[in-house]
């Protein structure tokens, strides 16, 4: 939803150019048209203010965002193409039943978890599952501060993955 509204939207005077039932009518598009979240949003558009309204800043934001959306929605479409490939092999997969009787593990969780174990081989852990997925804790306690990040495995190439 926040692609499509960018792109057609790009900046505030485009939002508040726009017809309140033209908005409303992409966000209940979008199924996030519940009255109440609708009228919040009218508020605050109202309200809005620009940081700046000095074109040499705002043309060349605007372009740089219009590109990182339209990076994004090259990704978002090869990612769906990943998903569905994934999901028509775990179709066929002998080992379905177990992996989809895991909790949460619904139609999008279970193929993917089925990738990750099927990429670990035997050697599958719930330690290596966290340190794929990124989610492995790593905490560091020192008098009244404490930090937590999360660790991941080195990608195939070496380089280390930024969470």
């Amino acid at each position: 939803m926040a692609l499509a509204f960018l792109q057609r939207w790009p900046d505030l005077p485009a939002v508040r150019q726009a017809r309140w039932h033209t908005l409303a009518t992409f966000y209940r598009q979008h199924h996030s048209g519940r009255d109440t979240v609708l009228h919040e949003r009218c508020e605050l558009l109202k309200t809005a203010r620009a940081v700046t309204e000095a074109p040499a800043i705002l043309q060349p934001c605007r372009l740089h965002m219009l590109t990182i959306v339209r990076q994004l929605a090259a990704v978002s479409a090869s990612i769906a193409e990943f998903d569905e490939a994934i999901a028509q092999l775990y179709a066929t997969v002998p080992g379905k039943k177990a992996i989809d009787s895991l909790p949460g593990a619904g139609a999008v969780l279970a193929p993917r978890l089925w990738v990750a174990c099927a990429a670990a081989g035997r050697s599958v852990s719930a330690e290596y599952l966290q340190l794929t997925s990124g989610i492995a804790p790593v905490q560091k306690q020192s008098g009244s501060s404490k930090v937590v990040w999360f660790r991941c495995l080195p990608t195939p190439y070496g380089f280390p993955r930024l969470r």
